[in-house]
């Protein structure tokens, strides 16, 4: 009877878990760019810093994903995917949600308290729960306006980082972290587009399938260009970071033919594309090469 009772705690655990998109946690590492690219890692006092920002962040997601399954609970029914996110299928119910909410918004009220100090980090997360709160009811309802506003949250996470350790972020750091994300919100749409239909999402009955892989297209050609121009234009003594450039234009294009040739759904396109042993490995050896030149300079 007890391991029965422990078995039910387990899954109720797994549950709210998933429901605060625990597997999604990857999306704070933006938080951690300032602090690699201003060569901090190695102090402790930033790292420490940093990883705060980047819970702080999580918990302001958390707080954002819960009000969004809560409020999108009928449409998610429909939804050959989101019905079996923990709300939509009933795991777990309505008043366990509110009591959830209750503590994240607990939760977030000390997050940006504590951070008063640092008044800035506040205001960044004031701002991302404020953005994500007017996603939620209303602008997730508008084509490309919900696309936009999700990548507006990363450059927030990017500032927040900055903020944390008291560095100014780089123009080419805030550029490319927009047209990521844009890009990865495009790919998402048009894999939605693909398998789900307009019917699955409001917003997508205005979403024209031509053109938002035009955007797509455009806006990765953009990113890789940026990236391009950074590497040939940053200090002497990082130039060696020229040769993290082939790499990162293999990687687009891998993304491109993946987003307008994929057969396979995924809710995140990011982890559609590293499910394919060489786009991760190559993606691993990027970014350890990009870290071990910037420490290098």
């Amino acid at each position: 009877m007890i391991w029965l009772m422990n078995l039910n705690l387990i899954g109720k655990v797994k549950n709210y878990l998933k429901l605060i998109r625990i597997h999604q946690i990857h999306k704070n590492a933006f938080v951690f760019a300032p602090l690699i690219f201003s060569k901090g890692f190695f102090f402790a006092d930033k790292t420490i810093l940093t990883l705060l920002a980047a819970l702080s962040f999580y918990l302001a997601s958390s707080l954002v994903y819960v009000i969004n399954d809560y409020v999108d609970i009928e449409s998610d029914k429909i939804h050959p995917n989101k019905k079996f996110r923990p709300l939509a299928s009933g795991a777990v119910t309505k008043k366990e949600a509110m009591i959830l909410l209750f503590i994240l918004i607990t939760g977030n009220t000390i997050s940006v308290f504590l951070w008063s100090r640092k008044i800035e980090v506040s205001i960044v997360l004031i701002l991302f729960l404020i953005n994500n709160i007017l996603y939620s009811f209303i602008t997730k309802k508008i084509a490309y306006l919900d696309t936009l506003q999700n990548s507006f949250g990363y450059i927030l996470r990017v500032l927040a980082g900055s903020y944390a350790i008291s560095v100014i972020p780089s123009v080419f750091l805030i550029m490319l972290t927009f047209l990521i994300a844009f890009c990865i919100s495009l790919a998402k749409r048009i894999l939605e587009l693909n398998f789900v239909g307009k019917k699955a999402r409001k917003s997508l009955q205005n979403y024209d399938k031509s053109l938002t892989v035009k955007l797509f297209n455009v806006s990765l050609f953009l990113f890789t260009f940026i990236y391009g121009i950074y590497t040939i234009t940053t200090d002497q003594q990082n130039r060696l970071i020229l040769v993290t450039f082939p790499f990162v234009l293999f990687l687009a294009f891998r993304f491109l033919k993946l987003i307008n040739s994929s057969d396979l759904y995924e809710d995140d396109p990011s982890k559609l594309f590293l499910q394919n042993k060489l786009n991760f490995i190559i993606s691993f050896i990027t970014v350890v090469i990009l870290i071990v030149v910037v420490y290098e300079a």
